[in-house]
């Protein structure tokens, strides 16, 4: 079998990346501050995720994974009550393709950062992992808080705000510890991104006018 000619296989990257939602080219190689993130993406909620199918995909014969998610709040995009997260990539029991998607259990808690819907219905997380906050809480103090694994100086850089974060008591940080926490006060994270939100559809629309 010959090898694939380099221009053809950026091609074929690059068709994966537009109509899967794949965008991570870029973002993979650059950590994403919170800014970015909300910018990015066409959708972001808090919810929970209550079931997942994997098989062929009837529209377009591809192998795909469906994750399905009750929204406790949308913060950006329309939403209803529940959201169908369509991926490339999964198994219908005979046949498994596997992709650099993130992956959702059920039962699993998070706020999600999600990319436009491509033509074909496909999205993902934005930067990958990194679009994925996985919202536990701290038994000790029962406070609840949300991470993708980021510490809060990559996750905030260049921002003007200051993140609320938590040690591993459920105690809010100060100084370098506060930097380096990758646990998010999930209540004071939330209205972060609600204000990001704001902030940028204000700004569209100005500079639209």
């Amino acid at each position: 079998m010959s090898a694939i000619r380099p221009g053809i296989a950026l091609l074929m990257a690059a068709c994966v990346i537009s109509l899967f939602g794949f965008n991570a080219a870029a973002d993979k190689i650059k950590p994403l501050n919170l800014d970015k993130m909300t910018e990015a993406a066409g959708v972001i909620f808090e919810g929970e995720c209550i079931s997942l199918r994997s098989g062929k995909d009837p529209a377009t014969g591809l192998m795909t994974t469906w994750f399905t998610f009750r929204i406790t709040q949308g913060i950006k995009g329309k939403l209803d009550d529940e959201y169908v997260l369509k991926q490339y990539g999964g198994t219908d029991g005979k046949t498994k393709v596997s992709t650099p998607s993130v992956r959702y259990s059920v039962g699993e808690k998070v706020v999600l950062f999600l990319y436009g819907t491509s033509r074909l219905g496909f999205s993902s997380a934005v930067g990958m992992q990194q679009g994925k906050f996985t919202i536990n809480s701290i038994p000790e103090s029962k406070t609840r808080y949300a991470t993708n694994g980021m510490p809060a100086m990559l996750l905030y850089q260049d921002m003007e705000s200051r993140p609320v974060t938590l040690d591993t008591k459920g105690l809010k940080t100060t100084g370098s510890a506060q930097l380096r926490s990758k646990r998010m006060e999930l209540t004071q994270f939330l209205t972060e991104i609600k204000q990001i939100v704001k902030t940028q559809e204000l700004k569209k629309k100005l500079k639209d006018q």
